[in-house]
């Protein structure tokens, strides 16, 4: 026989597996990137994985372009503990799937879809750029990749390990430096600086200088990463979302502060608490409230915590915003574990610490919701539930502060019951 014309094709591409934490920016990276590329293609891999589907895709891009990036994100997870043997076994099915794909993509060079008979060839010295990133198991990232190379060979063989470090600092914007500002307030103890009502403003003086720490001189970059670093808590330093979490809700409270009478006008004068019958003392107003806003926002992203709610406290003070001022009162499942130390300066300050006959009284909810969400009473009592037949209980409300917290700050609820999510 006559011998046959053959083309040779040679495919270059350049695959990277990028893994980490969850949230430690790799999504971000990887799409950073693929800004660069003169075209990218972006291909989740999940439970609704076809071959078809994804050679669509691939075949969307020019087969001439040089320099193109393709992103395989990977959001399937392998089954839980609790998964009945019907669906792991689905799962091992469509691993074997996936993995055979990648195979035929990366090492032969062609992948064909058996049913459509749809198929993709790599071009020849087009020069690609992929990037995998690793899904997160929730252990150690060199676990999740070991776990990913057994589970896909292909990948794993081809790709070069890269892992995005969570160490590179914050951008210092505005929220960011107006957080620092009263941390840095916070650390020097200058946060329980007095307004001082001089007398000389009714004779053509100045008037006297708000404390609105906002109003200082910018920080350094520098300073504000060494403060971040300092009073971030251990357990939301683990990567950038948590980071970011603490930004936002440590900037709401430094924001609310900033326009607070009660606080920028603060003189530091005794006045008369018809309640406690005692005189208030607010010369430490400034540190009490920030010292109490640095474990709320803790508390709030400490998993430890969000275990077992009913037993835990949740200590959250109240931010009144209503007749153009603002207050602050106190929330709590249990009154009885805030610390005597933390009582006393509380009462000091003239926030009222309720008793649990209170807490267990709806108007007194009410009240309380009425406040921290800026809706109006009408008869002590708050219309949308009645309206709704919603039997409010303690736990609930302590809950709804929760949930208009994250909303406040801007952070993504997830509301979870034993129904489902």
């Amino acid at each position: 026989g006559g011998l046959k014309e053959c083309t040779l094709y040679v495919w270059m591409f350049q695959m990277t597996l990028w893994l980490q934490y969850a949230g430690n920016g790799k999504t971000h990276y990887i799409t950073s990137q693929l800004k660069q590329c003169p075209q990218s293609l972006h291909i989740t891999i999940s439970e609704t994985f076809t071959v078809l589907n994804v050679i669509k895709k691939l075949n969307s891009i020019p087969i001439d372009e040089k320099g193109c990036g393709i992103f395989f994100n990977f959001t399937l997870l392998p089954p839980g503990e609790s998964v009945d043997e019907v669906e792991r076994l689905s799962y091992k099915e469509l691993i074997n799937k996936i993995g055979w794909f990648f195979f035929d993509l990366f090492i032969l060079g062609y992948v064909e879809d058996p049913v459509s008979g749809a198929s993709f060839r790599l071009p020849g010295g087009a020069s690609w750029a992929v990037y995998i990133e690793v899904p997160t198991l929730g252990v150690a990232p060199e676990d999740s990749l070991q776990y990913f190379r057994d589970a896909i060979p292909a990948l794993g063989l081809l790709g070069t390990p890269h892992p995005v470090y969570s160490t590179a600092p914050y951008v210092v914007d505005d929220d960011v430096q107006l957080v620092c500002k009263y941390l840095r307030a916070y650390k020097t103890n200058k946060i329980n600086r007095l307004y001082k009502e001089s007398h000389y403003k009714f004779f053509g003086g100045k008037n006297p200088q708000l404390v609105k720490f906002s109003l200082e001189e910018d920080l350094r970059p520098m300073e504000c990463h060494a403060l971040l670093t300092e009073y971030t808590p251990s357990h939301m330093m683990k990567n950038k979302t948590l980071q970011k979490l603490f930004i936002k809700y440590m900037r709401r409270r430094c924001a609310f502060l900033d326009t607070c009478p009660a606080f920028y006008m603060n003189s530091g004068a005794s006045e008369f608490n018809p309640q406690t019958k005692t005189y208030n003392d607010t010369r430490e107003l400034g540190s009490t409230l920030m010292g109490t806003m640095l474990k709320e926002v803790s508390d709030f992203c400490d998993p430890i915590i969000m275990e077992n709610w009913s037993l835990k406290p949740h200590h959250q003070l109240i931010y009144d915003f209503q007749d153009g001022g603002g207050s602050f009162g106190l929330m709590t499942l249990h009154p009885d574990q805030i610390p005597e130390e933390d009582k006393e300066k509380f009462r000091k300050l003239g926030i009222k610490i309720p008793s649990l006959l209170e807490l267990y009284n709806r108007e007194y909810l009410d009240m309380t919701l009425s406040r921290a969400l800026n809706v109006p009473l009408n008869n002590n009592r708050l219309t949308p539930i009645d309206d709704a037949s919603y039997v409010l209980t303690l736990d609930f409300a302590v809950k709804m502060l929760n949930i208009h917290e994250r909303a406040e700050c801007r952070v993504p609820v997830i509301i979870e019951g034993e129904t489902g999510v």
